[in-house]
């Protein structure tokens, strides 16, 4: 009997606690078993609340379990800001007050429940806004009193100054509100966001706002009808011979540049518009026009090129090998999509495509036996490609160091950042890669700083055979180039 009345006694104490009443040290002392019974009826009484708040619940769910968890885990870290030098509080007794405080919140919480319930399930009009922050306000207050009122009680147990205990108090009250999450043990048929007096669900809805930004073009590529791609992997050896008979052959008595562009992620638009008008200038500028060709991953391109795929171009080299005088003519292989280090992103969902990789790209041009080579590889981590590219007759651009990653990967651009700087301005105004290289190095950086991104490094190779012949090139197409205008 005396542990139940001296159980009783204690219990009642709570709402000294709730209304911050004063409390001596010893009005909450308990015994072993008494703070064991306290700890399991204060999540006892949770779990009923979770019941009680949702009469017609729709399933257990076990992350709820993580409210309970926490909580404790935030009492540890109030006994954390109560330690002092000299001594710790009894913790048996500030145990027993937080739990009796928790037990006695419920009571509040469950009566701010009935007071809104009928508020955001009425029938007869909607919630207004207004109201709805209300609500939450209200909730978020509930939330506030419930620790102020622990932490009262700490302070009261413990005797601590008002200004040393306040400063660490307001800390671990906003950490709080951080790390517990309050999650429901029940699901409803109807769940109530507002009802979660904490910055959890509101968190989750902004990493869900950014996560559906940062993968829009995936989601929005997902959502499209299925493509047969049987029936486009069939149709692959016709489409791209079928491009390729389009080469013109090399002109005797002159150095000829041809252009192959590949562009191999299929998630976002930016790729194809960025090698569209990519050849576009290539046939323009360089002379290119019915020497090129463009391998693809895209819906809107896909019953009109050939897809970008590691066949694809290892044929399409060939191809345009057969074309070339591989002595003379200068080869431009323009790449474009996400890359990692030692290999470009070839992908086009569902269909089984494999990624380019560094050894296997240095393979393919040597078996072509195209000798004159630039190669210019936007991606991310790209400069990892220059060791397994590099020669004397062969220069090569790429977007960033092999450790850095680049950018400009959006549907709402048309150009990436290095693809822009070099191709859309730096090779408008010069038919030297290597002044190109210098110009757009340089505006990437001033861009990167403007949106204050990490330097990408942009890298360039050159080999010591083929630099004279793309200085020969860049004054023979620059006196062409004054030549037509004057004319």
């Amino acid at each position: 009997m005396n542990w139940i009345r001296s159980f009783a006694s204690i219990f009642a104490r709570g709402p000294l606690l709730l209304f911050f009443r004063p409390v001596l040290p010893g009005k909450f002392a308990v015994s072993f078993s008494q703070l064991l019974c306290m700890l399991a009826l204060s999540s006892a009484v949770e779990v009923a609340f979770g019941l009680i708040e949702n009469p017609e619940f729709f399933g257990f769910n076990p992350s709820g379990l993580n409210t309970l968890l926490a909580n404790w885990a935030v009492i540890a870290l109030l006994l954390a800001v109560l330690k002092t030098r000299d001594r710790f509080i009894d913790i048996k007794e500030l145990l027993a007050a937080i739990a009796v405080s928790q037990i006695w919140i419920c009571a509040a919480v469950l009566a701010y429940h009935f007071i809104q319930k009928p508020i955001l399930h009425s029938a007869m009009r909607p919630v207004s806004p207004t109201t709805a922050y209300v609500l939450f306000g209200i909730g978020i207050a509930i939330f506030f009193w419930q620790f102020a009122a622990v932490f009262w009680a700490g302070r009261q147990l413990s005797q601590f100054s008002a200004k040393r205990f306040g400063m660490r108090a307001l800390a671990a009250v906003l950490l709080s509100i951080v790390i517990v999450p309050q999650d429901r043990l029940f699901y409803s048929a109807a769940p109530d966001l507002l009802g979660q007096a904490n910055v959890w669900p509101w968190i989750d809805r902004w990493v869900e706002k950014k996560i559906a930004r940062a993968f829009k073009d995936e989601f929005e590529q997902a959502a499209l009808p299925p493509l047969d791609f049987e029936a486009i992997l069939d149709q692959q050896p016709e489409r791209l011979a079928a491009e390729l008979s389009k080469i013109a052959p090399s002109t005797p008595g002159s150095r000829n540049v041809f252009f192959v562009g590949m562009a191999g992620f299929a998630g976002q638009d930016v790729f194809t518009r960025e090698i569209k008008a990519t050849r576009e200038l290539f046939d323009d500028r360089f002379k290119t026009s019915g020497r090129s060709i463009v391998l693809n991953n895209n819906r809107e391109t896909v019953d009109s090129l050939p897809l970008a795929s590691t066949t694809n171009l290892r044929k399409t080299l060939r191809g345009i090998a057969a074309k070339m005088n591989t002595e003379d003519d200068i080869l431009v292989l323009f790449v474009t999509s996400h890359g990692a280090e030692g290999y470009i992103s070839v992908e086009f969902t569902p269909a089984p495509l494999h990624s380019l990789k560094a050894k296997d790209l240095a393979e393919m041009l040597d078996q072509s036996g195209i000798k004159n080579r630039v190669i210019i590889i936007s991606a991310c981590h790209s400069g990892s490609f220059i060791p397994s590219l590099k020669n004397e007759n062969t220069a090569i651009l790429t977007a960033a160091s092999a450790t850095k990653v680049s950018f400009g990967c959006s549907n709402e651009r048309d150009w990436t950042y290095f693809s822009d700087a070099l191709v859309n301005h730096a090779l408008r105004s010069t038919h030297s890669f290597t002044e190109a290289f210098d110009q757009a190095s340089k505006l990437v950086g001033e861009w990167e700083l403007r949106d204050k991104l990490t330097s990408s490094d942009p890298q360039i190779f050159v080999g010591d055979s083929i630099r004279p012949k793309l200085d020969e090139l860049a004054k023979d197409l620059a006196q062409r180039t004054a030549n037509a205008t004057n004319h």
